[in-house]
C-alpha cells in the first residue's frame, strides 16, 4: 500500500472515531490483554489500575475480538498489558491470531522471559517482540523499573536471541 492508501486509512479511522462509527479498516490493533503487572513503573498507564482489577476478558472473548480484527482487515496485532506473560493463555491467543494471518507483536517488560518461555516463543508464529529497557546502565533502569530488573531483562534478551532468533526483537 502506498502513502496515499495509508493516508486514507488514517483518515477513515479518525473520521469513524469522531462519528462514533466502526472504521472500514484497522491496519494495526493494540490489545491490552491484562491490567496486571509484576512491576510498578511510574510512567506506565497500567500502574494507575493498581495490582490488577481482575476484570480482563476471558480467552474465548479475546478470540472474538481477534475475529473482529480480521473482519476489519487488521494486519498487525500488538498484544500488551500490564505484562502479557502473566496470562496463561498468551501463546494460545498469539497462535489463534497468527492462524488468522495476523502478524503478532508482543510488548513485554522482559523480566519474565525465561528459557521455557523463549523456547515456546521460538515454536510460535510470533513476528516480533518488543522488550522495555530504560538504559544500558543497570542503576538507571533499576531506578525506574525496580531493583534487579535490568539483569532479568538482559537475561531475557539473551535468551530470545539464543532460542528465538527468527522473531524480530525490538528494544524500547
Amino acid at each position: 500500500m502506498g502513502i496515499f492508501g495509508k493516508i486514507l486509512d488514517a483518515g477513515n479511522i479518525v473520521l469513524a472515531r469522531q462519528l462514533g462509527l466502526v472504521p472500514r479498516r484497522l491496519p494495526i490493533l493494540y490489545l491490552m490483554l491484562t491490567d496486571t503487572c509484576n512491576l510498578n513503573c511510574p510512567m506506565c498507564g497500567a500502574c494507575g489500575y493498581g495490582p490488577g482489577s481482575g476484570t480482563s476478558l476471558k480467552t474465548a472473548d479475546w478470540k472474538k475480538v481477534i475475529d473482529s480484527a480480521v473482519r476489519l482487515d487488521t494486519m498487525i496485532l500488538s498484544l500488551t498489558g500490564g505484562e502479557v506473560f502473566l496470562r496463561d493463555d498468551i501463546f494460545e491467543l498469539a497462535d489463534y491470531a497468527s492462524a488468522r494471518d495476523l502478524a503478532v507483536h508482543i510488548i513485554t517488560n522482559g523480566t519474565l522471559l525465561d528459557e521455557a518461555k523463549t523456547r515456546e516463543l521460538a515454536l510460535s508464529n510470533i513476528a516480533a517482540i518488543s522488550v522495555s529497557l530504560e538504559s544500558p546502565k543497570a542503576e538507571v533502569h533499576d531506578a525506574i523499573r525496580g531493583e534487579g530488573t535490568h539483569e532479568k531483562v538482559i537475561s531475557g534478551i539473551k535468551l530470545l536471541t539464543k532460542y528465538a532468533p527468527g522473531i524480530n526483537l525490538n528494544i524500547n
